[in-house]
């Protein structure tokens, strides 16, 4: 008789409550950073002059259909020249993280768990003027037993 390994099919969600917002800068001869803390403060790293607009950290609701461990890993898709996002920070589950991937989260559940972010954003000499959009990947994957 053959064996049948036994299969399990789990599912995650990443729902976008509001997206991170930063405030608007004005762009110099030198490189600039935004600090954008997972509370919505800006940090002590924040050099750009910045002119008016709103900083918002970005929130996210997780839910999972298992019980298993979760792992959250954040990367920039560089996807606008000259302005790259790195240093994630994330608020989850009480507790701020600073380093990613960072797995053995415990399990969201059905009912999920609201996940904040921060990150710094370093803006070349080289950037284009104007609202720029700019995103990140947020992976959360289920840890295998």
């Amino acid at each position: 008789m053959p064996l049948i390994p036994a299969v399990t099919i789990a599912e995650v969600w990443i729902e976008e409550i509001q997206p991170a917002e930063l405030p608007l800068a004005l762009l110099s001869n030198n490189k600039t950073k935004i600090v954008l803390k997972p509370n919505g403060n800006l940090g002590n790293g924040t050099s750009a002059t910045l002119v008016g607009g709103t900083h918002i950290a970005g929130e996210y609701r997780i839910s999972s259909d298992s019980n298993r461990p979760i792992t959250i890993n954040f990367t920039s898709d560089n996807s606008v020249a000259n302005i790259v996002l790195k240093n994630f920070k994330a608020r989850y589950n009480g507790t701020t993280y600073k380093t990613f991937p960072r797995s053995g989260l415990a399990n969201p559940g059905l009912s999920g768990t609201n996940l904040t972010i921060g990150f710094t954003t370093v803006i070349g000499s080289g950037a284009s003027e104007g609202g720029n959009e700019l995103s990140y990947i947020i992976e959360v994957t289920e840890d295998q037993l």
